[in-house]
């Protein structure tokens, strides 16, 4: 069995606004960022997710799954995919 406590952890909002400055600055992807600062990727996600709400970027959905703001403009889905960070 892992290590893993079945407890949630909190992470302050200062460690939420750098995280995501993480991803959006360095080219990683949401998984590789998550590894790196010992968070889940899911949570991760989430907070990119927010923050792109909080900008007023529409989010949307490639065929892979991954999240790409597109400013107020619906992507087609092979551009989306086609500048998606996400490995195959």
């Amino acid at each position: 069995m892992g290590s893993k406590s079945n407890r949630s952890r909190r992470y302050t909002e200062e460690f939420k606004r750098d995280a995501v400055a993480l991803v959006r600055s360095s080219g990683r992807t949401v998984t590789e960022a998550a590894r790196e600062l010992g968070v889940s990727a899911e949570g991760l996600r989430n907070w990119v997710r927010q923050d792109q709400a909080d900008r007023g970027q529409h989010v949307t959905r490639n065929p892979r799954g991954c999240v790409s703001p597109c400013a107020a403009v619906h992507v087609a889905a092979a551009a989306a995919d086609a500048c998606c960070r996400h490995r195959a």
